[in-house]
């Protein structure tokens, strides 16, 4: 939820990338987890995204990107 954080503004573009491995624990259920992002992001956001194995981010401000495995960037 850090970058929610930093989200400036009523609208923009949310790019949601979430680990395969996630969709596969959660089976049915990862749709609440997307459900429950967008509630967090004002009603102007659209949203867009897919499903990778692993996710090369920061985990800080400015910080290196490093692998992030089973998560949702």
């Amino acid at each position: 939820m850090k970058s929610l954080e930093s989200a400036h503004g009523d609208s923009g573009v949310a790019l949601l990338i979430s680990c395969v491995g996630r969709k596969l624990v959660l089976g049915p259920r990862v749709e609440e987890e997307i459900e429950a992002l967008i509630t967090k992001l004002a009603s102007g956001f659209k949203c867009m995204g897919f499903y990778s194995y692993g996710e090369l981010a920061p985990d800080d401000h400015g910080g290196p990107c490093l692998l992030h495995n089973q998560t949702m960037t």
